[in-house]
């Protein structure tokens, strides 16, 4: 009662202030003495996410130490860059820099018998980055060259290790070269973003490896940023705030909303007071179930706020395959202990506390939302709660009881297993503790470890035992992905999971165009990750992103094939 009252002072208070300040009582634009109107400046929209990341490219070549990544860094990457393609809520993606997109077996996309492809994009005429610069099939062939270059560490991401050659025929063309059959070739979106050559390519051609004159740790990725989105960098704060302003040469057209600001704030409760206080316009995927009913009982339910549930979300507990690293020792060598550790874990209760009656129950790393969600979840091995069959499986792998009745290994040693989760979400801690409960009323000694939520990449990839996580891609276990030196820690397969035949149905599924053959690849990776358990696939949880009334246009996802975020159409989004 106490927000709401403080927040109609401030409404009352800022409705005097408009009236004094406009001439005619603060009805809007007014007039110039010729007649002209004027436009009347706008409240700036504040958007807020757990972190401002270093990377408005969300590339992963800058920073490296304490480096955000998902959701936070999707924000200033949306709304400051411009792609080939846009995906709309329904993964549906049409063209943005691109007039036309390629079209399988015709000229714009053309498969060759020994199983290379080409694709060919047609750019808009008269592109420009925001300091007003030609932007043209070079800048997309540069691109290339920077993202396809080892030493910066993004060579093997997608789409990148599957094009061996980008060429620009002519300033409105770009010809690209694939070594295989990769199905996305013609929907390329926000995993492509150009780059200014006229500005990078002097750093390219000199760097060195270390120091400033080495690209990943220039400026340009965040103080000096560069795009062509519906936004321009004015300033940045860092691990502050992002300050931005509409572009007038956006392909797409001027976007309605003349100044957006970007504020990081990893607390969600100090968020969530923000939120409740006035101070946010957009939550940017800063809320879980607990959050977002809070905003619904008090928020929305006095039309303040508007909370959009978007169930994509997924939680995994990943193993440590690292041999230094792995606790206890047989996660790693046996699958009878991964499997046991399933087994032990009952998934409602924490769907319950976590997804507030807002997500889905799972098995499949495929949403249920999918087509073909049904035919995936046939063919899987599943782990139902069973505590006894959770005993004889680590019975099987050499375990006995002590006599306090704790699991020792074959090594003679207690079976420690420590679960870690990231902080900054209250739902995941109690999600933990819940996991960690479970274990141990089996007889495993888990414990619950928190991981600082600005920690290094690097040390993400030593966590002991287990971790939790959102990844539910089959091809985030792809051994490229093992988070390394040589990608500067940022593959996403952080439990250093590596399986040959794996590797070979994912190259295979990314390389395939047929619809049925993608199926038939899918089934058969679900069913091998499903036995072999490198993660416990959980469930589906809610995000929960919230936005003023008075703000009109955000879009949640309704596929996990949709790429980015609600502010992929932040261009149109306006006051109402």
């Amino acid at each position: 009662m106490r927000v709401q009252r403080f927040a109609v002072w401030l409404l009352m208070i800022s409705l005097i202030l408009a009236a004094c300040a406009s001439p005619d009582g603060g009805r809007g634009a007014g007039r110039t003495q010729e007649g002209a109107p004027v436009r009347s400046p706008q409240r700036t929209l504040v958007i807020v996410a757990n972190q401002v990341p270093v990377d408005f490219a969300a590339k992963g070549l800058a920073g490296g130490v304490g480096a955000g990544t998902g959701v936070a860094e999707n924000v200033p990457a949306t709304i400051l860059n411009a792609t080939l393609g846009v995906s709309d809520e329904r993964a549906r993606v049409t063209p943005y820099l691109a007039e036309t997109l390629p079209q399988l077996n015709t000229d714009t996309w053309k498969l060759f018998p020994d199983g290379t492809m080409e694709t060919t994009y047609r750019l808009k005429p008269n592109l420009t980055w925001h300091d007003g610069k030609p932007l043209t099939a070079e800048d997309f062939v540069f691109a290339w060259e920077v993202y396809a270059t080892p030493d910066y560490g993004v060579d093997r991401s997608l789409p990148i290790k599957f094009m061996s050659e980008v060429l620009a025929p002519d300033p409105l063309t770009i010809v690209i070269r694939w070594n295989g059959r990769y199905a996305d070739a013609g929907r390329l979106t926000d995993e492509f973003p150009p780059l200014p050559r006229h500005i990078l390519e002097p750093e390219h051609r000199q760097g060195t490896g270390a120091g400033e004159r080495f690209l990943p740790n220039s400026s340009f990725w965040n103080t000096n940023y560069v795009g062509a989105g519906p936004y321009k960098l004015d300033s940045y704060d860092p691990s502050v705030s992002i300050e931005a302003s509409a572009f007038a040469g956006h392909v797409l057209g001027r976007a309605k909303i003349d100044r957006v600001g970007i504020r990081g704030i990893p607390d969600v409760n100090a968020a969530l007071a923000a939120t409740l206080a006035g101070e946010v316009d957009f939550a940017a995927d800063l809320f879980r179930a607990q959050e977002g009913l809070t905003l619904e009982h008090d928020w929305v339910a006095r039309g303040a706020g508007v909370v959009l549930w978007e169930a994509l979300g997924s939680r995994t507990l990943q193993f440590q395959f690292r041999p230094e690293f792995a606790s206890p020792p047989e996660i790693a060598t046996d699958v009878r202990v991964r499997r046991a550790i399933a087994h032990a874990i009952n998934k409602q209760d924490p769907f319950d506390v976590v997804t507030g009656g807002h997500g889905l129950l799972g098995d499949a790393r495929t949403h249920p939302g999918e087509e073909y969600s049904a035919q995936v979840d046939r063919e899987i091995t599943k782990y139902p709660y069973d505590p006894r069959r959770a005993a004889q499986l680590l019975e099987e792998a050499g375990y006995t009881r002590g006599s306090g009745g704790q699991w020792i290994t074959p090594g003679g040693v207690a079976a420690e297993l420590p679960v870690w989760f990231t902080g900054g979400a209250a739902l995941f801690e109690q999600e933990n503790s819940i996991i960690v409960d479970q274990l141990k009323q089996i007889g495993l000694d888990a414990t619950s470890k928190r991981f600082p939520s600005g920690g290094s990449r690097e040390d993400r990839a030593r966590q002991p035992g287990m971790h939790t996580g959102g990844s539910n891609l089959i091809t985030a276990y792809h051994s490229d992905n093992i988070p390394g030196p040589a990608n500067r820690w940022s593959g996403g397969n952080r439990g250093n999971y590596a399986n040959p035949e794996l590797d070979r149905l994912i190259d295979r599924y990314l390389l395939e165009v047929d619809p049925q053959e993608i199926l038939r690849l899918t089934i058969q990776s679900e069913k091998l990750v499903s036995s072999e358990l490198p993660g416990i696939f959980l469930y589906w949880h809610s995000r929960a992103w919230a936005h003023v009334a008075k703000l009109k246009g955000p879009k949640i996802r309704l596929s996990m094939n949709a790429a980015g975020s609600p502010l992929r159409n932040i261009h149109e989004w306006e006051w109402v």
